[in-house]
């Protein structure tokens, strides 16, 4: 969760609010490690909507995010692993009509973060990032490692 994980939940949070509960999900399927090598965990926020995380440190890196909605759906997945950043595939659909495939650059979001911060201090722009999303978001990390302890109990947010 902490290596990349934390960012979907981040995403998810800035979409969908305030989570309302989870539960996890970890597995040994192909490793020794101690804590389990594929977590999942579906997220429920107050205003309706779900988020699903998933991660495994058994297998090549992958990165998806979707968001599926009644009028269109959007798939967007990472070409490389982050550290060496190719850019996306974006694939989309809205209701009635095609299926479209877009290749998007790759980005610097770690240094677009840090330039936004700057601009945040210098007050020439807020920053994009509310301290309710960070205080929500670190919610969810806290309820995720109380759901794995607990062996996949539901917690309440």
């Amino acid at each position: 969760m902490t290596a990349t994980g934390i960012h979907l939940t981040d995403l998810a949070t800035a979409l969908l609010g305030k989570a309302r509960d989870l539960r996890v999900s970890c597995e040994s399927l192909s490793s020794k490690i101690p804590q389990g090598d594929t977590m999942s965990v579906p997220i429920r926020f107050n205003g309706g909507g779900t988020a699903y995380v998933a991660a495994s440190l058994a297998m090549p890196f992958i990165s998806r995010f979707a968001v599926d909605g009644s009028r269109g759906w959007i798939d967007i997945r990472d070409k490389a692993h982050v550290e060496v950043p190719a850019g996306w595939v974006v694939t989309s659909a809205m209701a009635g009509g095609p299926i479209t495939v877009a290749e998007v650059p790759p980005a610097e979001p770690v240094k677009d973060n840090l330039v936004a911060f700057a601009r945040a201090i210098r007050g020439e722009a807020p920053y994009p990032i509310t301290g309710e999303d960070l205080v929500n978001n670190i919610s969810i990390l806290e309820a995720i490692i109380t759901s794995a302890a607990r062996d996949g109990e539901v917690v309440k947010l």
